[in-house]
């Protein structure tokens, strides 16, 4: 029997009943089985042996039965929502079919719940082929699904990076600013929501958590066509930063208000370097000039009242991050005269992260041999780390393998800033990363799944405790990783990647970190 066993799905306009305790009734079924064998061998079983073959065959055809309703169930439960919102219109007619007669089966069942009824040919006729039916059409609903979504992530990879749900309410919600700003930061670094024009017809700007607001150059038309609206918000947001750092450098004394904190830093961080290196041309006293230059920097950005602003929590946040930088700035300084660096040739200024402004908006950043464009993903206003010797020489470490096309690996105990080291590079290159904590439950297809977004959305993945991956999974990850590098060394601009073919960004790469214990 299943009664106490059993649980009604509640949906917007009928409740349908369905078995909530599988593992109850599989272990009952078995004893059941296990019991009639045991049966068997009693000397007082013959008289019983027609009586029992039914009831072997029976128990036999229930357990088919169950486990075949166990698929559908769980099946039926993930589709059910998403075709209930009028998802894939192609595949509805399937769906109902199947939807129908699901439910026509567990009404009846809860109506008399004992299960041996579902042998009884008069009650539940031609069950075996209606289960095998519904569970092949359930199959073909969920590939055409599966097809669909990948067709969506193909032409927007960031999609790669949320689940099916949070896709399939994105797409059928195209047009709806309040459904689309709760997937935004899941999507984009450093975005927590967007402006729409009144009409709601069009993207006008872009804000942080923090609540600092960036106008765009030129308004994003919204159409019902999400991936394509989505990826124009994502080409105008590194337009927009790009004209804001020309005008950022352009001006000497820089309103904190007029620029987003990204563009302050990063101007900051080019006309250091250009003076720096003017400076070594000059030798030490120059060097000398340039370092009181750098604290009355610091002495005007420490001492800036802004308590009596309408954004002081904003304009603080700002200051903190300039701050952090013109101290590092004037370390480097330092080192250069403790060194007596002439040259911007010399190891002692080579080996430090570089900003210099190109033409055409462009920006490039280098270490030593490395050299590449800064990219522009808005990184809003999260927090920085403070820039130590260790942290040099990880960023030369990684900014080395980026060269070689390789990824990073930072290992040691558990809250020494690992994960977040790689975080604070790609936001010195401004690229999206996205964080990705292991477990020992990945398996390589939901890892295919991830390194599809980051070869076409030119991102960073950083996965965290990777060596909690089961080492049969890890073997598969390690060729999935070797392709994607092999292609980006290959300056290749598709490439095809388990079965798909994908566009390549080369920005993408991957990092893991590792504590010990596992």
């Amino acid at each position: 029997t299943a009664e106490g066993q059993m649980m009604d799905h509640e949906e917007a306009n009928r409740t349908t009943p369905l078995i909530k305790e599988w593992k109850d009734l599989f272990t009952e079924l078995g004893d059941n089985q296990s019991l009639l064998q045991s049966l068997k061998e009693s000397q007082y079983f013959r008289p019983f042996a027609k009586q029992a073959a039914v009831y072997e065959e029976n128990c036999s055809s229930l357990d088919v039965f169950l486990h075949t309703m166990n698929q559908i169930q769980r099946k039926w439960l993930y589709l059910e929502p998403i075709f209930g919102r009028g998802a894939l219109p192609s595949e509805q007619g399937r769906f109902r079919r199947v939807d129908d007669e699901w439910r026509d089966i567990m009404n009846r069942l809860s109506r008399d719940r004992r299960l041996f009824n579902l042998c009884d040919e008069s009650l539940f006729p031609r069950l075996r082929d209606s289960l095998v039916m519904q569970l092949d059409q359930l199959e073909r609903c969920q590939k055409a699904l599966a097809d669909f979504l990948e067709k969506k992530r193909n032409a927007m990879p960031r999609f790669y990076f949320i689940g099916d749900d949070d896709l399939l309410e994105i797409l059928g919600q195209a047009q709806n600013p309040t459904v689309i700003q709760r997937h935004l930061k899941k999507l984009f670094q450093g975005l927590h929501k967007v402006e729409f024009s009144e009409d709601k017809t069009r993207i006008t700007a872009m804000c942080s958590v923090a609540g600092e607001r960036v106008p765009l150059s030129q308004p994003v038309l919204v159409t019902d066509k999400v991936e394509e609206w989505l990826k124009g918000l994502s080409a105008e947001m590194k337009n927009t930063l790009g004209r804001l750092l020309s005008s950022c450098i352009r001006k000497h004394d820089r309103n904190l208000s007029e620029f987003p904190s990204q563009m302050l830093c990063l101007a900051e961080n080019v006309v250091f370097t250009s003076q720096c290196e003017d400076a070594l041309k000059g030798g030490p006293s120059a060097l000398r000039k340039l370092k009181d230059r750098l604290r009355e920097n610091l002495l005007s950005y420490t001492g800036a009242d802004t308590t009596g602003e309408k954004d002081h929590a904003l304009l603080q946040i700002k200051v903190k991050a300039l701050v952090l930088d013109v101290v590092h700035n004037i370390d480097v300084v330092d080192q250069l005269l403790n060194e007596k660096t002439m040259s911007t040739g010399e190891w002692q200024w080579d080996k430090q992260l570089r900003y210099y402004a190109l033409g055409n908006n462009a920006c490039s950043a280098r270490m030593v041999d490395a050299s590449f464009d800064y990219t522009y993903e808005y990184q809003g206003n999260g927090p920085k780390l403070v820039h130590t010797p260790l942290t040099d020489k990880c960023y030369l470490t990684l900014m080395g393998a980026l060269q070689m096309v390789l990824g990073g690996a930072p290992a040691g105990p558990a809250g020494t800033g690992k994960t977040e080291t790689v975080k604070d590079l790609a936001k010195a290159l401004a690229i999206q990363c996205v964080v990705f904590n292991c477990s020992d439950g990945l398996d390589y297809q939901a890892m295919g799944k991830f390194f599809k977004g980051l070869a076409s959305a030119g991102a960073w993945a950083c996965f965290d405790e990777f060596n909690r991956i089961d080492l049969e999974v890890l073997s598969v990850v390690a060729q999935q990783v070797l392709d994607i590098q092999r292609a980006v060394a290959a300056n290749l601009s598709t490439f095809v990647f388990e079965g798909t073919t994908l566009t390549l960004v080369p920005t993408c790469n991957v990092f893991i970190t590792m504590n010990p214990g596992y």
